[in-house]
Parts: C-alpha cells; structure tokens; sequence
C-alpha cells in the first residue's frame, strides 16, 4: 500500500479501496485517525525534561 501524499502535506493510505462512486467535488471527509504511541525511555541524566 502506498503512501499518498496530498498538495497540502496530508499524507494517507488506502487499506480498502472501495469500488463505489466518487463522492461529488467539495464533498466533506468526516473520519476516524488511528495512533501508534511507542513508550517513553528515560535517558540516564535525562531529569524528564524531554
């Protein structure tokens, strides 16, 4: 799957093309975003301040 990016920055994929018609122009996109959050590592010294 490749990764799209648009003319603005935003960038997404595709993980199930639909085979519907298109939505009309200047049709509004309401959605879900999903996050990947990895544990934060204290570096030795570190005091938290990162």
């Amino acid at each position: 799957m490749p990764m799209v990016t648009t003319e603005s920055g935003l960038q997404y994929k595709d993980f199930i093309i639909g085979r519907g018609p298109s939505p009309p122009i200047g049709f509004q996109f309401l959605g879900e975003r999903g996050t990947i959050s990895f544990p934060r590592q204290l570096w030795s010294g570190d005091q938290g301040t990162r």
